[in-house]
């Protein structure tokens, strides 16, 4: 069975965070491995989002070598580039946009004099 994986802040740290159990270095361990993580995510983001871009301009540059240009050409141009950019923006939310919300909010809400230092 197919499932769509999405990544959330884990059940530990958010129940840490809302009880306020952490101390200030203890955040900051808790916030620099996230970040870590989150560094890593938006790197594999990046090399994703280059070679859906490659990808498509690879498949229309061999549509256009085929001599199915014109209209048609445009079309598809223009398809795969919503379709891309829509895959990738959710892409983005499930993988990097989710976790960084809920720690964000978290911090803002239990924690409301570590807003500017750790925020994601």
């Amino acid at each position: 069975m197919a499932a769509i994986h999405y990544v959330e802040l884990d059940r530990t740290i958010k129940k840490n965070l809302k009880e306020k159990k952490y101390s200030s270095k203890e955040l900051g361990r808790v916030y620099e491995k996230l970040k870590h993580d989150q560094d890593n995510r938006c790197t594999g983001f990046r090399r994703a989002a280059v070679t859906v871009f490659v990808c498509i301009i690879v498949v229309n540059l061999l549509m256009f070598a085929t001599e199915a240009g014109g209209a048609a050409m445009l079309i598809s141009l223009i398809f795969t580039l919503v379709m891309g950019v829509g895959a990738l923006g959710i892409s983005w939310v499930l993988t990097i946009g989710l976790l960084k919300m809920q720690f964000n909010r978290a911090i803002e809400q239990y924690y409301p004099e570590f807003m500017g230092v750790y925020r994601l």
